[in-house]
């Protein structure tokens, strides 16, 4: 009886303590190979409008796609709450951010889910994360294709960009 609760006290700030672990030697390697300029970094922290305005507009979009996450996850019938959204959705933005492929994290973040609700089917989470995927992309698409379009006779007129159009 006494190990266990040992067990169920230690192990949540063993888990805590990994996942630290973890991401300060993947900044320590990022930093160690050069792939991470600390110089670029402090000069990126030296104008504060742009790095309040960059922040917000970080903040503004995440929360559009998790809210975004949120409705495609109750039209398949997860109902999670948003601070469980927000909890996987910076999970799954983490390891986009630090494991190579820009979809390992959506694989992740859908097994958090699946592996932290006990009987939750996989189709349905694993169907709204693709469902989200295949919608970001066409936002880029519409985004990126908008200027092409607003500036039709400037581009048409231009021999090179008519691979563009």
């Amino acid at each position: 009886m006494g190990q266990t609760l040992m067990q169920n006290r230690f192990l949540p700030w063993l888990k805590l303590f990994l996942k630290f672990a973890f991401a300060f030697v993947i900044l320590w390697y990022m930093i160690y190979s050069g792939r991470l300029d600390l110089a670029v970094v402090r000069q990126g922290f030296a104008h504060r409008d742009y790095l309040l305005g960059s922040v917000g507009l970080v903040l503004f979009s995440l929360s559009i796609g998790l809210y975004r996450w949120k409705l495609l996850l109750e039209g398949q019938g997860v109902l999670l709450g948003m601070g469980e959204i927000v909890r996987y959705g910076m999970i799954g933005a983490f390891f986009n951010t630090t494991m190579p492929g820009a979809v390992s994290g959506d694989i992740i973040k859908a097994w958090y889910v699946i592996a932290d609700r006990a009987g939750q089917r996989k189709t349905p989470v694993l169907t709204s994360v693709l469902l989200d995927r295949v919608m970001g992309v066409f936002g880029l698409v519409l985004v990126s294709a908008s200027p092409v379009l607003i500036f039709w006779s400037t581009v048409w007129s231009t021999p090179t960009l008519h691979s563009v159009a």
